[in-house]
């Protein structure tokens, strides 16, 4: 595979980092169906580096294509907009938490929107 077609391919996954974080905060939330569900695709779906990628050996630079349900994706989403939301401290405010949960509903709504789903 050359640089082009692995980046391609990134676009519609999700970074190792973003993917561990998903599965800790799932699991602290009692959400072990889901957890079990991104670490399948983990186990799964490593989009295999280009021989020349300056990270080759790196799990932190992996990315994995995303095969879930839309209802599973939307749970996910749902799951941490509500983290999100309780986040938020008085005035307002919001927190290092906030900004976490708000990234990781970024990232699993573009999935909605260009993953492969299973439906």
């Amino acid at each position: 595979m050359n640089p082009r077609e692995y980046y391609k391919k990134t676009r519609n996954a999700l970074s190792y980092g973003i993917l561990k974080t998903t599965i800790h905060e799932l699991l602290l939330g009692g959400e072990l169906e889901l957890a079990d569900e991104v670490q399948i695709n983990m186990q799964k779906n490593l989009i295999v580096k280009p021989p020349l990628h300056n990270s080759i050996s790196e799990l932190a630079s992996n990315h994995y294509l995303i095969e879930m349900s839309s209802d599973d994706i939307d749970r996910i989403i749902n799951f941490f907009f509500e983290l999100e939301a309780n986040s938020v401290i008085a005035y307002g405010e919001g927190t290092p938490k906030t900004a976490l949960y708000s990234s990781l509903v970024d990232s699993w709504s573009m999935m909605r929107e260009v993953s492969t789903l299973k439906d």
